[in-house]
């Protein structure tokens, strides 16, 4: 996948890991998301083939700190309930999710829509990080405001 990251998003990602031509294994986390019954897309399996397992650290959402994002797929579904995604989240949106990661102490957790959003969801806050991954890193990694979205 050809990401357009800004400069900065880079030199962030490159710092921790990540480069162009990156491409991991994905079947345990496609395994992961089937045992516990998610509906798989594309722009997902796109997302974790290049950035699943990439921690970094930014701004707390306060900026008085640090804090740190772990793009970890199997990680973030095994702490991330199911019915919360197809009971509250899902509905919001009229699109599907599937949990990439986790964010703000693991409080977050980081969800990709079926369109290639980014969304980050804890208990009954939900948000849109950005309206594709290269938007929502660069929202994270510059601290900027993420848009609540309420019931």
């Amino acid at each position: 996948m050809n990401y357009k990251f800004t400069h900065k998003t880079m030199e962030v990602l490159v710092k921790h890991g990540w480069s162009p031509r990156r491409a991991i294994s994905i079947q345990d986390i496609i395994s992961a998301w089937r045992n516990e019954g998610y509906d798989i897309f594309q722009e997902a399996l796109d997302f974790i083939k290049t950035l699943d397992g990439i921690t970094f650290k930014h701004p707390s959402k306060s900026g008085e700190s640090e804090d740190e994002s772990c793009f970890d797929s199997i990680l973030a579904t095994k702490g991330f309930d199911r019915l919360l995604a197809i009971e509250a989240y899902e509905p919001l949106i009229g699109k599907k999710l599937l949990p990439i990661g986790q964010g703000y102490s693991r409080h977050l957790t980081y969800l990709m829509s079926n369109d290639g959003a980014v969304y980050g969801g804890y208990d009954d806050f939900f948000c849109e990080i950005g309206s594709d991954i290269c938007k929502a890193m660069e929202n994270i990694i510059c601290n900027k405001e993420f848009i609540t979205i309420n019931s």
